[in-house]
């Protein structure tokens, strides 16, 4: 049984272990491919994005970091802030509005 049991656990490590080299490989072609095509407004927007999503209330800034930048599911995001999966949602949600609000006065594209 322990043998069996360790077996699992390897083929599970090397599964995540090469998933995680996909995600990382996809992110730097993405990176490379978007900083060549727009290269002219990527530091524009990456700054107003930053700025914005900054001056979001903690709970909601910890939610957008956690679920976009972090990609975890919602159920991942709820357990890490002792929330229900629903209150961070509607956290999401209303962050995205905010966000949206903010890029839009700035003369940004939504």
């Amino acid at each position: 049984m322990l043998a069996w049991l360790y077996t699992v656990a390897e083929r599970r490590l090397i599964d995540e272990l090469r998933r995680r080299s996909r995600a990382a490989e996809t992110v730097r072609e993405l990176a490379r491919t978007s900083t060549d095509r727009h290269s002219h407004y990527t530091v524009g927007i990456a700054e107003a994005l930053r700025v914005s999503i900054a001056g979001l209330p903690d709970e909601q800034r910890t939610v957008v970091v956690m679920k976009l930048l972090e990609g975890r599911t919602f159920a991942e995001v709820a357990a890490a802030v002792n929330s229900t999966e629903g209150a961070c949602k509607m956290r999401f949600s209303r962050a995205l509005r905010t966000l949206r609000t903010r890029l839009s006065e700035d003369g940004l594209p939504t």
